[in-house]
């Protein structure tokens, strides 16, 4: 028997955090071990269920997405970090990966997108979807 993908997700909205914990639990090789409605939360938890994956929001109340991934990092928690966002700023998308981010996923991607994305993810693939590596590109050669 394979080991599940355990995942975390931290957002703020509950319509989502309800929708992917449904869809990643009818997988059989991925399971939600918690849900945390902002990044304070997300790190408390993410300490306490020691999650292989977390899908990190960007805006959140109280912490947000790039402040919990530098949080989460400092403390030296060897999690995979996947930020879901509708945001496609470059700021976001910069931070984000500085920052630890493993991947950059849009919550518009289909969720056959989003759950092949944790696979990979899990596999140790980073994910960009390409519009936000375009971002990535013209950031980096300074456009």
């Amino acid at each position: 028997m394979t080991t599940k993908v355990k995942v975390l997700i931290v957002d703020d909205e509950p319509l989502i955090r309800n929708a992917l914990e449904i869809a990643i639990n009818s997988e059989a090789d991925m399971e939600v071990v918690a849900t945390a409605k902002d990044g304070l939360e997300g790190t408390k938890k993410a300490k306490q269920h020691r999650p292989d994956l977390i899908l990190m929001d960007v805006q959140m109340p109280v912490m947000n997405g790039i402040d919990t991934i530098k949080n989460i990092r400092s403390r030296d928690l060897k999690v995979i970090i996947l930020i879901l966002t509708t945001f496609n700023e470059d700021e976001y998308v910069i931070e984000g990966l500085a920052n630890g981010a493993n991947g950059y996923l849009l919550k518009r991607a289909h969720y056959g997108q989003i759950i092949q994305s944790i696979r990979e993810a899990a596999k140790g693939q980073y994910f960009l979807p390409i519009e936000v590596a375009a971002k990535l590109v013209n950031y980096l050669q300074g456009k």
